[in-house]
């Protein structure tokens, strides 16, 4: 329940049996764009057509979290705030019950992502995939029954909005369920020898408004357009998700992939559906073992003070065309280079080449992200 990860608390006090701490996430990203675009029919571009198509170099802060924990025997809680976004994130109670379930009330991430409930902090990449990206429920208001161990998980959880004004408004349903049919770890952290581990899950969720847009970035957060936008589909009533997972861990290696399908129900027009997968593999070059438990991976502490250096590729894939509605289609690989520098700094090197498709254009940009991360 309380995951071990590469970064340090801050303790403030201990009440009782109840240890307060703090923590803070701040990151710092740059995006350069090499744009390559054109019309599919090669005929002249507008200036309103380059526009629409160019990806413009920036930076700023990505994030800049400030969180404040409780931790008791069997009990915990969570408040965190975004302060660039003006955001309230995590805020939640959480108890287990005996030693095999737990319960938990507030806004927290919903069970539908393996790469959306790792750490943030512990990214294997500056920005996290498309799938990710497209998909992931994210936090919401809700509540949330759990069981199992470290072979076998399920947890669901019923929500509905963001507590944040402007957030997203739908109500739904996760469930999720993992199994890890070979699993050796190393206690007393965890830490892996060999692991396979396996994961479905399903999302249904009705449309504010009835309306529902499925878009999303070229794996840049701080690109100014979307190569992937369906725009607007007025007339969509719910959506379903299906989401499959595996990752293999041995040691200091990590391969994972996750596979997303979506079918957004529509009361005037035929149905649409998009997908999404990416497959990726990270190596802690220094030797770090990840860590493994109730099926969720976190990433070591660095061993020594030279800090610990990883390398990292992705290869992503998603397509929102469906009968009428032209989302585009995009192909995006990604290389990287991770170094975390002590506990409490981490410097990213990311490397990727694009190819999308949308209505009448193609967009195929090269996107260098550098990113400086503290950890409180």
């Amino acid at each position: 329940m309380l995951a071990c990860s590469a970064h340090a608390d801050v303790v403030l006090k201990e009440i009782g049996r109840t240890k307060l701490t703090f923590d803070g996430l701040f990151q710092a990203d740059q995006n350069y764009f090499s744009n390559r675009f054109g019309r599919i029919d090669q005929a002249l571009m507008t200036d309103a057509e380059r526009i629409s198509q160019t990806l413009i170099d920036d930076s700023g802060m990505r994030r800049a979290q400030l969180i404040l924990r409780g931790r008791a025997d069997i009990s915990d809680w969570t408040i965190s705030y975004e302060a660039r976004s003006d955001r309230w994130l995590d805020v939640f109670y959480r108890q287990r019950v005996g030693s095999f379930a737990r319960w938990r009330l507030g806004q927290f991430k919903q069970n539908n992502s393996l790469e959306e409930l790792s750490s943030t902090r512990n990214n294997d990449f500056i920005a996290k995939s498309s799938t990710t990206n497209a998909f992931a429920i994210a936090r919401r208001l809700g509540a949330e029954v759990a069981t199992g161990g470290d072979p076998w998980t399920l947890s669901g959880s019923i929500f509905s909005r963001e507590i944040t004004n402007n957030g997203q408004k739908s109500s739904g349903y996760s469930v999720r369920s993992t199994f890890a049919p070979i699993m050796q770890v190393v206690a007393p952290d965890n830490a892996v020898d060999r692991v396979l581990h396996l994961g479905l899950s399903m999302v249904g969720f009705d449309s504010s408004k009835n309306i529902q847009r499925f878009s999303v970035r070229p794996e840049a957060d701080l690109a100014n357009i979307r190569l992937i936008d369906t725009l607007n589909l007025s007339d969509t009533t719910a959506a379903r998700q299906l989401g499959l997972e595996a990752m293999w861990l041995q040691g200091p290696l990590k391969l994972s992939a996750e596979w997303v399908d979506a079918n957004y129900q529509r009361s005037a027009n035929p149905d649409f559906s998009a997908s999404s997968w990416y497959v990726s593999g990270i190596y802690n070059l220094t030797g770090e073992k990840f860590r493994y438990r109730t099926g969720i991976h976190t990433t070591p502490a660095p061993a020594a003070d030279a800090g610990m250096w990883q390398i990292a590729a992705r290869y992503s894939h998603t397509n929102a065309n469906d009968g009428l509605v032209r989302g585009g289609e995009q192909d995006i690989a990604t290389l990287g280079i991770n170094w975390y520098w002590l506990a409490n700094f981490k410097f990213m090197l990311n490397y990727s080449a694009v190819e999308s498709t949308r209505a009448a254009f193609v967009n195929d940009p090269n996107v260098l992200e550098l990113r400086a991360q503290v950890m409180l």
